[in-house]
This record gives C-alpha cells, structure tokens and sequence, in this order.
C-alpha cells in the first residue's frame, strides 16, 4: 500500500503529474491483487481483499475519468478499462457490495455499454429498493438510449422511496433532457432554472457549511456529490434549450 500512500501524497502537493499519480494506482492496485492470488476464497480472502482500498482506488481513476459516455467509434479511457477489470473481480467475490455494484454500472455506462449498466443496476435495485443513485443512473441510462418514457418512470420510482432525489441538479437535468427529446422546451427551461437554485449548482458548496443527513435516505443523496461536471451540465444544457426558445440573449 505504499504506492497508494505515495499517490495521494503526491496529488495532494500536487507533487506530480496527473499521469504519474495514476501510474501509481496502478502499481498499488496491481500489488494488492498480486497479494491475493492463490488464496481461496473464504473468510482470510475476504479481509485481505479489503473493498475499501479497492473502491477508494476505483474512485481515483475515475476522478479521471469523462462523466460523458463514450460514443461509438470513440476509444475507451485506460481508466474506465482498469476500473471494470477492478469492480468485475471485486463484485464477484462481495456480490452483496452494493457501492461496488454502482461503480461498476457507472463505469459500463460510461463505457457505452447501456445494457449491462441496467443488468448492473437490477441487481442493486433487487438487494436495495431504496438505493436512489441507481434509479438516477437507470435514468440516465434511458435517456441514453432514447428511451424518455422509461427514463422518466425511474426517476418517478426513485421518488417513490426518495423524495430527496429532487433535491439533486442530475434529477432536474435528467427531467429536462426528457422533455427536450419530447420537443416540450419550455418545461425543461423551467426544470433547469429550478437546480441552478439547488444548493452546489451556482457556487459550490464549502463541505463545512453542508448540514449533517438526518436520514438514511438524505445520506444516500449526499453521497452524490455535485461534481463540476454536474454543475456545468445544468448551465449548457440550459443555454441550450434557450437557443431552441430562440432565446439567443439568455444563452
């Protein structure tokens, strides 16, 4: 684990290039797997797998990582690569690892590959009802694949269990960019003016000032961090939707 330690030394001190960091999470991932081979599985696996370690490793690269599907064509980031090789193996041994089921449905999604993503994410939805982020990656999903009807009966069915999802700018960008595939422009316009009124969107919230979840399911939600990805998404979808409104000034 000294590699590990060493990389996030370094992108802390921002001692090192991006590249090289990831360099060393390959090395620390590679070493950790290497410590387990020829270990069966069973109880002692099982705490030296440590899904911890893996899942915080998974989250480096995908800090590197577009939150924009890849189109086809298009080839596929080495870290969306290693993150599915990493999540296959550790999901296969914890099957009931709900985060690292996420994960692993993000990076098939992200990978363009729309119908193990859902396979991915039933089986979430089948151990954990409540899980809201994998009705709004389901929605996603579906609006992937033009699928607006669906996309949105997710969304409705996260609500049902959750209704802080709304509290999220990805459930007003998804609502949004279903009804600019059904043409309804000015429904979505108003959608997106909604979340940059959310807390995070405009100005990105300061972790102090965040207020303490009093439920389960407010703690879900605010494990959801608002990227910067997030926040810009909200704003270019909105200028988009005001040029369809031959709003061109508001753009």
């Amino acid at each position: 684990e000294i590699a590990h330690l060493r990389a996030i030394l370094a992108k802390h001190e921002n001692a090192m290039a991006p590249d090289q960091i990831v360099l060393l999470f390959d090395t620390a991932a590679e070493q950790h797997f290497k410590n387990l081979r020829g270990l069966p599985l069973g109880k002692k696996y099982l705490l030296c797998l440590n899904p911890d370690f893996i899942l915080e490793i998974v989250r480096e690269y995908m800090n590197n990582i577009s939150l924009k599907p890849v189109e086809s064509g298009q080839s596929l980031n080495p870290s969306l690569r290693k993150s599915a090789g990493i999540l296959e193996q550790l999901t296969k041994a914890v099957p009931g690892l709900l985060e690292g089921l996420f994960l692993l449905a993000k990076v098939k999604y992200l990978s363009g590959d729309t119908a193990e993503a859902k396979s991915v994410l039933r089986r979430i939805i089948d151990q954990e009802a409540t899980y809201s982020e994998a009705y709004i990656l389901l929605a996603q999903v579906y609006t992937r694949e033009g699928n607006t009807q669906l996309a949105y009966e997710s969304l409705e069915n996260g609500l049902s269990y959750n209704f802080d999802l709304k509290t999220h700018p990805i459930y007003h960008l998804i609502r949004a960019r279903i009804f600019k595939k059904e043409q309804k422009y000015e429904e979505a316009c108003k959608l997106l003016q909604s979340a940059l009124n959310l807390p995070g969107v405009k100005k990105r919230h300061q972790p102090e000032t965040l207020k303490t979840p009093r439920s389960k399911s407010e703690q879900m939600i605010s494990s959801v961090p608002i990227t910067m990805q997030d926040r810009v998404s909200v704003f270019l979808e909105l200028a988009e939707i005001q040029i369809l409104l031959n709003r061109v000034h508001e753009a």
